[in-house]
């Protein structure tokens, strides 16, 4: 029988591969961005600067890496609503979030979008689990507007061949995801509505005001009437607790 950790490296390493030689599952589209913040490091300080993110968001210890790194990174806005990320399309480039919050969503066949994920907090990657796994149609739209950091996926999967610290952070980042996955899946298959709001609440107490009932509904497969029912009867219960909107600005991180 194969060792649990050894199992779980070759898991690692396919889940690896297709990321980064499977790209034309997810495209960073340049040319949406209003605003390149930083460019590739042209300037000393901007790499500088960009180093500094990548510290920050990602806690990386090795300076050595994130300088490598920065050199070739951009840091990018994005405005409310604007289209962060979308299938199909090769990508030179992985977004990693800086600052606000990404809604990831499906397409249905009657073109309505279901809600995937969120994102809000500084390095998580503008990815769904799903595209590791699958070939699910997973757009990325800014809730707020935001801040990304760009790096080339071929760097990022140079660098991953020689970095311990590197695949240390993708592990924690893929065993978080999976967990979600399943804590979502269970969630969906036996609470009831009010226990899967209470449950967002716990879980994302920072974006109850801040995405919309819709989209925050859709996640949560139910409708928008049966989610504003649900939020008016903890009100009158004075059981909704309330928002910490000042935290989405935290750098607290994924890793």
């Amino acid at each position: 029988m194969c060792h649990p950790f050894l199992a779980f490296k070759k898991f690692l390493n396919k889940m690896l591969t297709f990321f980064c030689l499977r790209t034309e599952k997810l495209t960073c589209v340049n040319a949406i961005f209003p605003a390149i913040l930083y460019n590739c490091g042209e300037r000393k300080e901007d790499a500088m600067h960009i180093q500094d993110c990548l510290e920050e968001i990602l806690h990386l210890e090795d300076t050595d890496l994130a300088a490598s790194l920065a050199d070739a990174s951009r840091l990018f806005s994005c405005k409310k609503r604007q289209l962060v990320a979308k299938p199909d399309a090769c990508s030179d480039w992985i977004p990693f979030l800086v600052s606000g919050v990404i809604r990831g969503y499906l397409t249905d066949e009657k073109g309505r979008d279901i809600t995937d994920c969120f994102l809000y907090r500084p390095g998580e990657a503008v990815l769904s689990l799903s595209i590791l796994t699958a070939s699910f149609p997973i757009n990325f739209e800014a809730v707020t507007d935001c801040v990304l950091l760009s790096i080339p996926t071929q760097l990022l999967a140079e660098q991953f061949q020689q970095s311990a610290e590197l695949q240390q952070l993708y592990s924690s980042y893929l065993l978080e995801k999976l967990k979600l996955e399943r804590e979502l899946k269970l969630l969906l298959g036996i609470s009831s509505a009010m226990e899967r709001y209470q449950w967002f609440l716990r879980r994302y107490p920072e974006l109850a005001d801040v995405v919309s009932i819709k989209h925050i509904a859709s996640f949560l497969c139910m409708s928008p009437v049966s989610l504003s029912r649900l939020r008016g009867q903890l009100r009158k219960r004075g059981e909704e607790p309330p928002v910490k909107q000042s935290r989405l600005s935290e750098k607290s991180g994924l890793f």
